[in-house]
């Protein structure tokens, strides 16, 4: 007789289950089917109905984004007011289990007006003429980059409850950190207008979807790490300074010889360095205090206490330094003050969040040196 016990296979998790029974709603998914629908049908006599319906299926995409964003953040909102995250502590549930249900359940609306948008634009592909695919390929990979924008939204969710002096996932501290990094790319694109080496890269169909399924895999792993810790499994820092080791590798099947190697290494180390410095907590000695405590206990383990931009930012400076001149001028101009600021202001006792005062400081001061050296 055999004694083995049969268990049931369970489909989706509890938590799964749980967020569903929260989010789904049949009224809200017919209503986002009947309002694309007027919106077609107000012009199904006109002329460029094909162009139309690809401008409505480009719209509910774009609309899908913001949507994503606010019902992920709304769903981790209602979680931390009624404590379900002590709970979920306890539960036998992975990081990642309840990582991709947020991701796929609680933003439902926002994946059901990205769908329909996304099915509009597809069925519009063959009446136009494109060279290379290019939009083609750019329709493909709109799902992929779609669920790595969700994962982002994920990780910066997962930041409530914490300090005054530390990042806290705001729509205004993303804006002033979009800010930074703009002024950070503009300024190596600027740096490398004169190095005709970095131009002529590889083009072919392969490299977008390359880059996509690459970018999939950094954001998911960056999301079952943000979970984790927030779980009080285990720090993410050790994972954060491999995704940003790895970060280059979304670009590479774009690359033709070894100066593009080299700019898009100091291109994602100083991007993800500046990502570092602002997002992860950061006072003064504090990481390299936690570094000697950690190296005496545990040696191997040592690095994993550093945030990563210890590591990512010499790493960018040294490909930099192997370009040019005007690339590491670019780099002291860009990390020296913000290093700076965010060490000394810290420190501080301000009613208001540090980082956002932080990044409001360097953008007027950069913008006050601007109008003097102009």
């Amino acid at each position: 007789m055999d004694n083995k016990l049969n268990i049931p296979k369970i489909r989706v998790n509890a938590e799964f289950q749980r967020l569903m029974w929260l989010n789904m709603s049949w009224g809200m998914i017919t209503g986002i089917i009947i309002l694309y629908s007027l919106f077609i049908f107000a012009k199904a006599n006109s002329e460029d109905l094909v162009e139309y319906i690809a401008g409505v299926g480009t719209f509910g995409a774009f609309i899908s984004s913001i949507a994503l964003y606010l019902q992920i953040e709304r769903s981790l909102r209602q979680d931390v007011s009624s404590n379900a995250f002590d709970q979920l502590r306890m539960s036998s549930l992975s990081p990642w289990q309840m990582a991709w249900a947020r991701i796929v359940v609680a933003p439902l609306t926002g994946w059901v007006i990205f769908l329909i948008g996304w099915i509009l634009l597809g069925l519009t592909m063959s009446h136009f003429n494109h060279e290379d695919n290019d939009v083609f390929i750019m329709w493909l990979t709109m799902p992929l980059y779609s669920w790595a924008l969700a994962c982002m939204i994920l990780v910066n969710a997962l930041q409530f409850k914490r300090g005054n002096d530390q990042w806290e996932g705001s729509l205004l501290q993303i804006l002033l950190l979009f800010v930074v990094m703009v002024m950070f790319l503009t300024g190596m694109l600027s740096a490398a207008e004169d190095l005709s080496y970095l131009g002529g890269g590889v083009s072919n169909t392969a490299s977008p979807i390359i880059a996509s399924i690459i970018s999939v895999v950094l954001c998911s792993v960056a999301a079952r790490a943000a979970m984790a810790e927030r779980l009080h499994l285990r720090s993410s820092r050790l994972t954060f300074i491999v995704l940003g080791l790895l970060t280059p590798l979304a670009a590479i099947s774009f690359v033709s010889n070894y100066q593009q190697a080299l700019y898009i290494c100091a291109v994602a180390y100083g991007g993800m360095s500046i990502l570092s410095l602002i997002t992860q907590k950061q006072t003064t000695f504090s990481s390299i205090g936690e570094f000697v405590r950690t190296r005496n206990r545990k040696p191997k383990w040592a690095i994993a206490s550093l945030p990563a931009w210890m590591i990512l930012l010499p790493l960018g400076l040294i490909c930099a330094v192997l370009l040019s001149a005007d690339m590491v001028w670019v780099y002291i101009g860009q990390f020296f003050l913000l290093i700076l600021l965010v060490f000394s202001i810290n420190q501080m006792k301000w009613r208001y969040n540090n980082i956002t005062i932080t990044l409001l400081i360097y953008l007027l001061l950069r913008g006050l040196w601007f109008v003097i050296a102009s």
